[in-house]
């Protein structure tokens, strides 16, 4: 597979951490010269999926344009329920393989379609949103220079790495809105096992993305530069795998069935007794990699390094109605997204009714949290990541579907807000899972709230790993949940004391 087409399968698993399907890939206009491949995507042991990637010359305007379409399909499951996603990316990049447009889609169905263009016109950006069939349109600087995500891979054919070289470039990655800087390194010849269980002495290529810090994508190359698999450690001892295969192979149904990429992911501590109530609680964690940096302080958790591995963790409750001194959140915290979609006539509906008759910011962050909590009625893990115009429509959905609600519902009411991503106590599984939460700022403080609880604030049975405010023109909010997966499957948590 592709490290174009795996990149964009980054997005399906980003949003499935935390909380047989066949279609076409969008036509194109007849070109000079065409390509395509297949690849059967692992999960571990498990078949979750395919990619199919077409990559053609057109000619325009009397210039060389190239065009690669991706398509990446998953399933995946999630708490014991069906997670189905769809990535379609398209990119167009010159002969150089500065990038000149972008189409990226991804789709969730039932509930949730999100979609994101761009055009550069010389040093010009113009990004195009669309969710919940409303656009939006911004404009932003441009590099000519920066190149496509499809450029990954044809630059390996046209110039391949020698054994010890490394490259670097900068590439514009539509899934996190923003440019990262690409690092090849040949790491010599290696032999691998392929699907058919052949082994192969072939090219190792490791590719690291800076925007996705800790993950590198290990690509085995034949002779001619095509890469034949490529392997993603995302948990110990499980990788994402792909390889190149045929269509018919690729079609295949998907296996299910062993991995459940939520419980599989639990940190297990043992019972916490009030862990959602209780005003203080230490733990002890320890972290394959640098403990130190993985969990942020702040008011509500305090860092004590013990080692190069370890932390002491001390988990503080803040209450709505704390006063703090924290700065005030600049204007983004109260701004419209495409996540957080403010001018939909059921938020502001629901905003309304929430918080009916009270008028202190308090008082209103309490009674939203309980609003949120009690009408999203259909509790369920089918969609990854809705807008709060979707949440607001269908009322259903998991934990990242209540805190966009809850977020969308205080910046309608002037409350500054954000989402928060991290790990949760659940009493039903004896330890903390990938979970997202909402931030108020209250009196000069940033106050925890969780609509999935409705409790009038959290205790200590969250962990804080990031917050976003979801402000991102991309079709998907990768980098605020990037963070959270170099924790999964290397964290161990032991808690010391609490009360």
């Amino acid at each position: 597979m592709s490290r174009r087409a795996l990149l964009s399968l980054l997005a399906i698993l980003f949003f499935a951490l935390t909380s047989p399907l066949v279609a076409d890939t969008p036509a194109k206009k007849p070109a000079t010269e065409s390509e395509e491949s297949w690849q059967a995507i692992y999960f571990g042991k498990d078949r979750v999926g395919f990619a199919h990637v077409t990559m053609q010359d057109v000619e325009r305007n009397g210039k060389k344009v190239f065009v690669c379409d991706n398509l990446n399909q998953m399933t995946i499951n999630r708490f014991g329920v069906t997670l189905k996603m769809t990535v379609i990316q398209t990119s167009e990049e010159d002969s150089e393989g500065n990038m000149l447009g972008f189409k990226l889609s991804i789709d969730n169905p039932p509930n949730s379609k999100v979609e994101s263009e761009g055009k550069i016109d010389g040093n010009k950006l113009t990004m195009t949103t669309l969710a919940a069939g409303r656009p939006k349109t911004t404009t932003t600087d441009w590099d000519p220079t920066v190149k496509s995500p499809a450029y990954i891979d044809r630059a390996l054919q046209k110039e391949p790495l020698l054994p010890g070289q490394t490259r670097t470039f900068r590439m514009y990655d539509p899934q996190f809105s923003k440019v990262a800087t690409i690092t090849l390194t040949h790491a010599g010849k290696e032999k691998t096992k392929l699907l058919d269980g052949t082994e192969k002495e072939l090219d190792k290529i490791l590719t690291k993305h800076s925007l996705a810090f800790g993950l590198t994508i290990t690509s085995y190359l034949d002779a001619s530069g095509e890469t034949v698999k490529t392997l993603t450690p995302l948990l110990p001892g499980m990788a994402v795998t792909t390889y190149a295969v045929t269509k018919e192979e690729a079609l295949k149904e998907v296996s299910g069935g062993s991995l459940d990429i939520g419980m599989d992911t639990v940190i297990k501590t043992g019972p916490i007794k009030n862990a959602h109530t209780s005003k203080q609680a230490v733990y002890k964690v320890t972290i394959d990699g640098k403990a130190a940096d993985a969990i942020p302080a702040g008011p509500t958790q305090a860092i004590k390094s013990l080692s190069d591995t370890e932390i002491e963790l001390t988990v503080k409750s803040i209450k709505p109605g704390t006063k703090g001194n924290e700065p005030q959140p600049g204007p983004e915290y109260l701004a419209s997204s495409r996540f957080l979609d403010l001018d939909d006539p059921n938020v502001k509906k629901l905003a309304e009714e929430g918080a009916a008759g009270k008028t202190d910011p308090v008082e209103v962050a309490v009674a939203l949290e309980n609003f949120v909590s009690k009408r999203l009625t259909d509790k369920n893990f089918s969609t990854a990541l809705a807008t709060a115009s979707e949440v607001a429509r269908d009322l259903a959905g998991d934990c990242t579907e209540h805190s966009v609600l809850l977020a969308a519902l205080l910046r309608e009411r002037k409350i500054p807000a954000r989402v928060v991503i991290g790990f949760v106590y659940a009493n039903s599984l004896q330890g903390l899972g990938g979970h997202m939460w909402t931030e108020a700022y209250l009196n000069g403080a940033w106050v925890p709230l969780d609509a999935t609880l409705g409790l009038g604030g959290i205790g200590v049975g969250h962990i804080k790993v990031a917050d976003a405010d979801l402000s991102e023109n991309s079709a998907a909010p990768v980098g605020a949940f990037v963070p959270i997966i170099h924790l999964l499957g290397k964290t161990k948590l032991e808690l010391i004391s609490v009360k």
